[in-house]
């Protein structure tokens, strides 16, 4: 099995060799290309897709995430303890990208900015906030005000931005890299217990990358990443400085569970696990991939795609601990 980064070079290696075909079909350019005026074939298609989308999306996470939990009288839970915050930071990046997304894909009908902005920004509020209020409703479960908080910021932060300054300055990206876990066993008190910290990890965020890269919170880190440039350099200048960014990370370690240290054995036997949580900020760089100056429609394609992912770049660690450290690549 291909590692993820293998993966990435993969595709990006392919869009590379299929680009000089792709460019030079016509058609296919004035398919993708950004309508000069409102397109409503393209208007329609495109509320009807959206509308459908929103009720599969709904319907599926009822059936998959919520139908083993009884339904009762719409409750608020406090969940801030839970994951160390990194699903907090989540919630915004996931909330950031889908009014991104929505943008995106309305202003390909060739209605104006605005408009655009605004129903990226409804496409996100109402998916985001439809599974908190399904929450709401689930006894499993619960209505967070938290999570509620940071969907509200990750979709101000695009709509704010992009009514503004009509580009992304600051972007919420994501990055997963996958700790080291011990296979040693794990100590405890009962002898006839057994496990290691691999075993835990995998019992409760999977074994592959499809399965961990957004369910791992000690693998996952949700960056903001900023370009100096942006802010001096007016953007029809085209310069490869505005892609040059300033990242800010935040991460955990040694989660094993939402508020505690805990895993199952073979057994069905419950066990904690003695290592300290904590939380990790970083410093490093970063590239805003759609800033990148490129007279190829379909790399503009690319970089727009992939502008979500954190690049591999050195990074500095402070935790909570009380711990520095320096990575010499951090993804």
């Amino acid at each position: 099995m291909l590692s993820s980064k293998s993966n990435l070079l993969l595709v990006f290696s392919l869009v590379l060799t299929v680009n000089p075909i792709i460019s030079q079909n016509k058609l296919f350019d004035d398919f993708w290309k950004v309508a000069d005026t409102l397109q409503k074939p393209r208007l329609t298609t495109l509320v009807a897709a959206s509308t459908f989308t929103y009720i599969g999306t709904t319907l599926a996470f009822n059936e998959l995430w919520y139908k083993d939990y009884p339904r009762v009288k719409f409750h608020l839970k406090d969940d801030w303890i839970l994951w160390e915050q990194v699903d907090k930071y989540g919630h915004a990046f996931s909330a950031y990208q889908s009014a991104k997304m929505g943008y995106n894909v309305f202003e390909w009908t060739g209605i104006s900015d605005k408009k655009a902005v605004f129903i990226g920004t409804g496409i996100s509020i109402a998916l985001m906030n439809t599974l908190e209020i399904m929450d709401g409703f689930s006894k499993g479960w619960g209505f967070s005000l938290y999570d509620a908080g940071f969907n509200t910021f990750g979709t101000s932060l695009f709509t704010s931005q992009q009514l503004v300054w009509k580009e992304q300055r600051i972007s919420l990206k994501w990055s997963s890299t996958k700790p080291k876990y011990a296979t040693t066993p794990i100590a405890t008190n009962d002898p006839t217990f057994f496990g290691s910290q691999q075993y835990a990890a995998e019992g409760h965020y999977g074994k592959y990358f499809w399965e961990y890269a957004f369910k791992d919170y000690n693998a996952m880190t949700i960056w903001a990443s900023i370009s100096p440039a942006s802010f001096f350099m007016e953007r029809e200048r085209k310069n490869i400085l505005r892609s040059l960014c300033l990242s800010i990370g935040f991460g955990g370690e040694n989660i094993y569970g939402a508020a505690y240290n805990n895993y199952h054995d073979k057994e069905g036997r419950i066990t904690s696990i003695g290592l300290p949580r904590y939380k990790q900020f970083y410093l490093s760089i970063d590239l805003n991939t759609e800033m990148i100056p490129t007279k190829s429609k379909i790399l503009r394609t690319v970089f727009k795609a992939i502008n979500f992912i954190k690049i591999p770049a050195p990074a500095i660690e402070f935790n909570t601990l009380g711990q520095y450290k320096f990575h010499p690549i951090r993804w």
